[in-house]
């Protein structure tokens, strides 16, 4: 069983890596030389070439590679009804108590994880975590719909009708699309 999980948490930690890696941007700044020379060529690019002066700095954003770990929550009657208010709750939950300094403005990846303890279904609980993604889309307003990545889930030590969270915060929230 441990055996299993391990590659799952591999795979995990790839797609988040994977994720922080692809929207960041290194370049190196880049130093021309003129050479003095007696003769001038003009070169004239036709209206359809667009030149781009080469950029000498690294965007800032990602997000933090250590997850907040939220616990179990109710999934609600229906999944998703509600959880956005006891996600919010168990945030502050979590500044109140000292183990963050102030909740993240935003979420750049989430991983929900849906329980399947009770009858063992994964299938269905992967579908609960995905209604609970939507309802965190239409809800939430710690979330860009173009900037975050969502990963439904399912969890055998957890009960049906609860799910738990990952959440990594954006590093650069100033960033706006």
């Amino acid at each position: 069983m441990s055996g299993s999980l391990v590659g799952w948490l591999f795979a995990d930690v790839a797609l988040v890596l994977m994720i922080v890696f692809a929207g960041s941007n290194v370049s190196v700044p880049t130093t021309t030389t003129s050479s003095s020379s007696t003769s001038t060529t003009t070169t004239t690019l036709p209206s359809s070439e667009t030149t781009v002066a080469p950029s000498t700095t690294v965007l800032e954003g990602g997000v933090q590679l250590e997850a907040l770990e939220t616990g179990a929550l109710a999934i609600g009657l229906t999944p998703g009804d509600g959880v956005v208010q006891r996600l919010e709750a168990r945030l502050e939950g979590l500044v109140e108590s000292g183990f963050l300094s102030e909740t993240p403005e935003r979420f750049g990846v989430i991983l929900i994880y849906a329980g399947a303890k009770t009858d063992g279904d994964v299938s269905a609980a992967k579908e609960r975590a995905c209604l609970v993604r939507d309802a965190l889309l239409q809800d939430w307003m710690r979330i860009e719909e173009r900037r975050v990545y969502f990963k439904c889930f399912h969890d055998l030590n957890l009960e049906n009708d609860f799910v738990k969270f990952s959440l990594f915060p954006i590093i650069d929230s100033s960033y706006a699309p």
